[in-house]
């Protein structure tokens, strides 16, 4: 049998240099050129004559951490992952294993998955950022499961985590904007109105987040008010939402449900001018 070799990356310089080389591709809109170089460093691990369970191991690990890190294929990143965890699991990269299924199940819309790999990230978890990271993961698991208690436990947790470092990151501000907005759509889930408006105006006090983590909040508690019945306030909350928001995704979104609003508020003052008249 032909023995397959590749020139892989094997120093943190030669990983960055792919990263790179990928990304710029992506970035050019090079989709199956980006695609072909991430095939010919992973492509070893998808044959028969690998030479080794080892190379095999460290080449998924490897094919896992480009994909994710470049966003290009990340159909893939479950596969190599769960490759990776088939051949063996050494306790040094069981955190980074873990910790990257559970990311891209949460991608991938299979929570219980995510739940399934967050928690076993979360023993060999090797820092308390690590763990803060976990945290943020697990709360959109939890909530999107509907399993809001349990979300919202997770999220004091690590907001207490955030408040008892010596130090903060710059990231903090828009981590907390987040939980706080998970919060808030967990507390109306469950019935508790004024704590879940709380929430949503504490999430907005961190002024120093993104502006496009904001617009989403606003987003979030324009769906409430949605759920709730009162259309004019959800309006606004979506106008809002429009204003701080520079993604196009999310302004096509945005405008598509401010539209639908416009129209249901039309069609109730319809509605009650019919009535009237007919009285």
């Amino acid at each position: 049998m032909k023995k397959f070799s590749a020139k892989l990356p094997t120093t943190f310089k030669e990983y960055n240099d792919v990263l790179e080389k990928v990304c710029s591709l992506k970035q050019a809109g090079k989709d199956n050129e980006a695609f072909k170089l991430l095939e010919q460093i992973t492509k070893i691990t998808l044959l028969p004559e690998a030479p080794s369970t080892e190379e095999a191991y460290r080449l998924c690990l490897l094919a896992a951490r480009l994909n994710e890190e470049t966003n290009v294929f990340p159909q893939k990143v479950i596969g190599f992952y769960e490759r990776a965890l088939n051949l063996s699991v050494k306790e040094d990269d069981a955190f980074t294993i873990h910790r990257g299924l559970g990311s891209a199940y949460i991608d991938a819309e299979n929570f219980s998955k995510a739940v399934e790999h967050l928690e076993k990230a979360l023993v060999f978890a090797p820092q308390p950022e690590d763990r803060e990271e976990l945290y943020r993961y697990v709360v959109i698991a939890y909530k999107n499961l509907d399993r809001y208690p349990e979300a919202l436990s997770v999220a004091d947790k690590l907001i207490q985590t955030i408040d008892n470092r010596e130090y903060g990151y710059t990231t903090d501000q828009d981590t907390l904007c987040c939980v706080y907005n998970d919060k808030a759509w967990c507390l109306h889930r469950m019935g508790k109105n004024e704590a879940s408006e709380k929430c949503f105006h504490k999430a907005l006090s961190f002024k120093k987040s993104e502006k496009e983590t904001r617009s989403w909040v606003y987003g979030t508690w324009a769906d409430v008010f949605v759920e709730r019945g009162k259309m004019n306030e959800a309006l606004k909350k979506y106008e809002q939402a429009l204003r701080l928001s520079s993604d196009k995704e999310m302004i096509k979104k945005w405008t598509s449900y401010a539209d639908w609003c416009r129209k249901e508020l039309k069609s109730s003052v319809d509605s009650s001018s019919q009535k009237k008249s007919k009285s």
